[in-house]
C-alpha cells in the first residue's frame, strides 16, 4: 500500500474553473504477486466481480470472500447513496471490466467512479479504515474564502454526523452562502465500518480538504473507506438531507496604522566647566 502523501501527489485533478465534476475516474494498482491467466485465482476474481455486481445494488454496498487460500480473493462495493440500482449496477460492470484492463493479472487493485467504487484483494481488509485515496478540486476560490471554508465545515460537520449514525453511513446536506449562493455536500462511508471508524475517515478527510483546497468551490476526497464532497453546483440526485444555516459572517474591521510619533534630534548643552 502507498503512502497516503504519495497518493496524493500522484492523483490530484484540476477541473477548469467553469465545469463541474462531470465524470471521475481513478484508479490504484497494487502491484501485488501477479496470477497467471486461466488460472484458479482469475476464475475467482471473476467470480467475486459477478456477486458484487448482482448484489450491491440491493442496499448500495456488499463484500464477500471467493475461493481458498492461496487462490482467496477478497472484494467490495459502494454505490453512491442517492442512484438508482440500475445505475448501481451498470457502473460497477464499468469498473469490473476497468481493473482487467488497467491493472492486469494484478492480485489487488481499487476503482473509484463519480457514483460507485470497487475494490479486490488476496489479503483481507474487510473493517480496516483506510484513509488512503485521492482528491479533485476546482482551483477557483470563492470570493470570501474564510466566510466559504465555515460554511462548508460547519455543513460538513452536520452531515457526517448524521451519516455515522444512519444505516446506510450516508447524508447530504446544503448550506445557503447567500439565497442565490448554495454549497452542497455529500459523504459516504462503506458499511464495514463502525461507527467511530466512519467519523474518522470523514474527519481525516475533511482535514485534507480544508488544507489542499481551501477556500475552493469544489472539493472532493474519495478513500477506500469513505467519500466527502462538495461543490457549488447541485451534484446528488436526491434533496438534501439537512438544511444548514449559514454561520455567522465575520467583519474584521479594518488594521488602522499610526503615524510614527515626530523626533526630535537631542542637542548637546555646552560644557559648563567646574568651578573650585
Amino acid at each position: 500500500m502507498f503512502p497516503l502523501q504519495i497518493l496524493l501527489v500522484c492523483v490530484v485533478y484540476l477541473l477548469p474553473s467553469n465545469t463541474k465534476s462531470q465524470f471521475i475516474s481513478n484508479n490504484i494498482c497494487e502491484n501485488i504477486t501477479a496470477y497467471a491467466m486461466g488460472s484458479t485465482f482469475e476464475t475467482n476474481l471473476k467470480l467475486l466481480f459477478s456477486s458484487l455486481i448482482q448484489n450491491t445494488s440491493k442496499t448500495g454496498f456488499f463484500n464477500n470472500t471467493i475461493g481458498n487460500i492461496p487462490d482467496r480473493v477478497y472484494g467490495s462495493s459502494l454505490c453512491r447513496g442517492d442512484i438508482s440500482a440500475s445505475n448501481c449496477t451498470s457502473c460497477l460492470i464499468t469498473a469490473s471490466q476497468n481493473l482487467t484492463q488497467v491493472c492486469p493479472y494484478d492480485r489487488g487493485a481499487i476503482v473509484w467512479y463519480e457514483v460507485c467504487m470497487l475494490r479486490y484483494s488476496n489479503k483481507y481488509f474487510f473493517s480496516d479504515l483506510d484513509t488512503d485515496g485521492f482528491r479533485v478540486y476546482n482551483p477557483q476560490n470563492w470570493s470570501d474564502p474564510y466566510q466559504f471554508e465555515q460554511s462548508v465545515v460547519k455543513m460538513m460537520n452536520l452531515i457526517s454526523r448524521d451519516a455515522v449514525q444512519s444505516d446506510k453511513m450516508f447524508s447530504t446536506g446544503m448550506v445557503n452562502l447567500t439565497v442565490s449562493d448554495p454549497i452542497y455536500g455529500l459523504v459516504q462511508c462503506t458499511r464495514d465500518l463502525t461507527g467511530d471508524q466512519c467519523h474518522d475517515c470523514l474527519n481525516s478527510s475533511m482535514q485534507m480538504l480544508e488544507e489542499y483546497c481551501y477556500g475552493n468551490v469544489l472539493g472532493i476526497y474519495l478513500a477506500r473507506s469513505c467519500i466527502l464532497w462538495y461543490e457549488t453546483d447541485k451534484f446528488f440526485n436526491s434533496d438534501p438531507f439537512l438544511i444548514v444555516s449559514a454561520p455567522a459572517r465575520v467583519n474584521f474591521p479594518p488594521i488602522k496604522i499610526s503615524p510614527p510619533p515626530e523626533t526630535t534630534e537631542a542637542t548637546e548643552e555646552p560644557s559648563k566647566g567646574i568651578l573650585e
